[in-house]
């Protein structure tokens, strides 16, 4: 009794202290994915007329508690600030990845106690060649001293959603993520144009227009989704910065017009419902008049 009372004492006393450095964060060195999301600090400029050296002293930082920094549609600039410390006793190298491709204005400063102040400006406004790094996402490579301290801040603005996810990767982890998801998403994209190919065939060899119409969907659901997710702006249109700021309204007109015709044609609605078939032809007009507008 006595040894299972003791056994019972030792595993709290586990759970307790595994608890209590848990909450105080692993040591960066030991941090192979690390979601910096509640560890940021945030601020915000209403005119946007802050500069760097304006917004490193203030005290009216807050702390963001939400599991991603999201102010929604916001024509605020807003300033993240984030401290992250190498403890180890040698060099350390991470990537640090923003993973919302449609944001529009980032600048990103680097402040180190070893190292020269790093300044870079990206986003989904600006060619994708300046870049740091060739990828989808807005992906800042890192690096630090032994045992130095590094600030970063961000500078955001966007007509998007203000979203900013911000991860620290391992390397050798980033790049075995960034794999993964590239396969899944070539399988995703590779699915779509086969259909589409498939559906363009049968068009030509049946002259249906209702093939044509599906391909138009496809293609279009194909392209909006590769504009979401930075790979339409990696490959197809890299230097097109005006064209992908509409490129996303443009696309889910697209998607929405197709989908109304084939809707009507292949179900044919107006035989069914005269509501029904007003109701499709005004998606495809409000389509139009949204492609038209963007």
């Amino acid at each position: 009794m006595i040894k299972a009372v003791k056994g019972v004492a030792v595993l709290l006393l586990c759970v307790f202290f595994g608890w209590v450095q848990a909450s105080q964060g692993m040591p960066l060195s030991e941090q192979h994915q690390w979601v910096l999301n509640q560890e940021v600090q945030f601020l915000e400029d209403p005119q946007g007329s802050l500069t760097l050296n304006d917004v490193v002293d203030r005290e009216d930082w807050q702390q963001n508690s939400a599991s991603t920094f999201n102010q929604g549609y916001s024509r605020s600039t807003w300033w993240l600030r984030l401290s992250l410390k190498n403890s180890d006793s040698q060099p350390l190298k991470r990537i640090l990845s923003i993973a919302y491709p449609v944001l529009g204005d980032i600048q990103f400063y680097q402040l180190g106690s070893d190292s020269e102040p790093r300044f870079l400006q990206m986003g989904h406004d600006f060619p994708y060649t300046q870049r740091p790094m060739d990828h989808r996402h807005f992906v800042v490579p890192l690096e630090w001293a032994a045992g130095e301290t590094v600030t970063l801040y961000l500078r955001v603005q966007s007509q998007s959603a203000v979203q900013v996810p911000l991860t620290l990767w391992h390397p050798d982890m980033f790049y075995s993520n960034d794999t993964t998801h590239n396969i899944l998403h070539g399988i995703y994209f590779g699915a779509l144009l086969v259909i589409a190919i498939y559906n363009l065939l049968l068009f030509t060899a049946l002259g249906d227009r209702n093939y044509l119409y599906y391909v138009g969907f496809v293609a279009c659901m194909g392209l909006i989704m590769a504009a979401l997710t930075g790979y339409g702006f990696r490959h197809l249109w890299p230097a097109a910065t005006q064209w992908n700021d509409q490129a996303i309204l443009v696309f889910l007109a697209g998607t929405l017009g197709f989908a109304g015709i084939f809707t009507r044609r292949f179900l044919r609605v107006r035989e069914i419902s005269r509501n029904l078939d007003i109701a499709a032809v005004s998606l495809v007009l409000v389509s139009v008049a949204c492609a038209v507008m963007a």
